[in-house]
């Protein structure tokens, strides 16, 4: 008989389950934060505006068209360090923006999944 050479060991299977598990990703404070941002959002949702499609894409057209004039402007008087520069900071941004938004269009999708009670149940853990 094979065995999945790709599943985990059991005894790390079962240690994930314990309350120890928690602590070694984060601080008790960050978990608490954490969990009270993730009940905020089981009880209210996602803010509409942060649903909609069309804002992102209307927001990272301005700010790259707003970008090439000042390059444009700027462009002979800016050395050229100075312009990867300001490219390599609006790409990151532009990164970090998509993963934000990826994750809030895929919370309708989590969001039935997660138990309020075993969440308001480690609040109250933490608080203790």
């Amino acid at each position: 008989m094979s065995t999945n050479p790709y599943a985990p060991p059991a005894a790390k299977v079962a240690d994930v389950h314990t309350a120890d598990a928690h602590a070694q990703s984060m601080t008790p404070k960050q978990e608490l934060k954490y969990l009270k941002s993730v009940l905020k959002q089981i009880d209210h949702g996602v803010p509409a505006v942060l649903r909609s499609r069309w804002w992102g894409s209307v927001v990272a057209w301005l700010l790259l068209t707003a970008l090439f004039f000042v390059i444009m402007q700027l462009g002979e008087r800016m050395p050229l360090s100075a312009i990867l520069a300001v490219t390599f900071i609006v790409g990151a941004l532009f990164g970090v923006f998509a993963v934000l938004l990826g994750a809030v269009r895929q919370w309708p999708s989590l969001r039935p999944h997660i138990s309020r009670e075993s969440v308001v149940e480690r609040i109250n853990e933490l608080s203790r």
